[in-house]
């Protein structure tokens, strides 16, 4: 019996039990004590509004890199336009003009395409996108989209070394090319767990840089000269903005299981000298308090990254939640990776 053949006969099924009269939660009763596998289940949940639906997730990722596309083309056009840019501001990028703008222009080398190696510079922002792609995205990728994937790089190459309308429709219309990809070739999870993956990352500021102005022009301000608002506020009022910062980007209840461990493993190992020592942990102190000890090389080296910014509690739990949550979900590790640690155990 094939997969199309089993799914039929099972919403011939739900049909049935959906004309009595049951709550969602029966339905999933009703279904578990068929004994489903975990597969058909997440099958079953899909078709009938249960669980993640891999024609849904394939229209996100379409309206994703349709909205990057968009957004590389307007910041190329803005380019372009140099010290005049915030006249058009508005109808190139369908965005607010930041206030900023109001009160003068933005340096020239940070449009120049002469100056495009300069950190900052629209082009060079634009030509980091492929630099800010987590690897755990291209391991999805390639397993969803294979040919896309490849296409994706290529494009990703091209927007770093000439960057061209072209090739920002390129970028806008590979979603679709995604999606067809991974659909045709029965890759309906996989095309759901990338999905997951680039939500969870286009939700980032410092990678919105590099496809949208506004979020180029927050991430570079400083450097812009222009000045920004300044607001006095309390300890307690900042580290209740971290809070509300984190809690948009990772999920409420691990940052909370994240925040509780770490303060406890500092305040065990530091007992008696709270006042004396400034909060600081280390990578290992870290997956201690985690109770993590099988990792990759990769995952160690991201946590040591994070590790070397330097955060007090509440910023350092939320870089930490999120690790955690890449960890969870494959980690920062590609094939290639894994293969050469383990030899190395030889």
């Amino acid at each position: 019996m094939t997969k199309a053949m089993l799914k039929s006969m099972l919403m011939q099924e739900l049909q049935g039990i959906c004309k009595m009269k049951v709550t969602k939660r029966q339905l999933k009763r009703i279904i578990r004590e068929e004994a489903l596998n975990e597969g058909l289940w997440d099958t079953i949940k899909g078709a009938v509004g249960m669980g993640p639906d891999p024609e849904e997730a394939g229209r996100e990722i379409q309206n994703a890199f349709d909205k990057m596309g968009n957004g590389v083309g307007a910041l190329l056009k803005l380019a372009r336009k140099g010290s005049q840019m915030a006249k058009y501001w508005e109808s190139f990028t369908g965005e607010s003009r930041p206030e900023a703008l109001m009160r003068g222009s933005i340096p020239s080398e940070f449009y120049r395409s002469s100056a495009k190696g300069s950190h900052g510079n629209i082009l060079n922002s634009v030509g980091k996108l492929k630099d800010h792609w987590y690897d755990t995205m291209w391991n999805a990728l390639v397993v969803a989209a294979p040919d896309a994937g490849a296409e994706l790089d290529q494009i990703f190459r091209d927007l770093a070394s000439k960057p061209s309308d072209r090739t920002a429709r390129k970028l806008r219309d590979i979603g679709v090319k995604i999606k067809d990809e991974a659909l045709g070739g029965g890759k309906e999870d996989e095309l759901v767990k990338f999905n997951k993956l680039l939500k969870q990352w286009a939700g980032e500021e410092i990678n919105q840089s590099s496809f949208s102005a506004n979020a180029w022009f927050n991430t570079h301000q400083g450097s812009f000269g222009l000045g920004e608002s300044v607001v006095k506020v309390t300890k307690n009022q900042l580290r209740s903005i971290i809070k509300e910062a984190v809690g948009t980007m990772v999920d409420q209840d691990l940052y909370s299981y994240v925040h509780r461990a770490l303060d406890q493993h500092w305040r065990k190992k530091n007992r008696g000298f709270m006042k004396e020592r400034k909060f600081n942990m280390n990578a290992d102190q870290i997956m201690d308090a985690l109770m993590i000890d099988d990792v990759w090389q990769a995952d160690v080296d991201e946590l040591d990254r994070i590790v070397a910014q330097g955060h007090d509690l509440e910023e350092l739990a939320g870089y930490v939640a999120t690790w955690l949550a890449q960890f969870r979900a494959g980690g920062y590790s590609t094939p290639e990776d894994r293969e050469k640690e383990m030899a190395s155990w030889r």
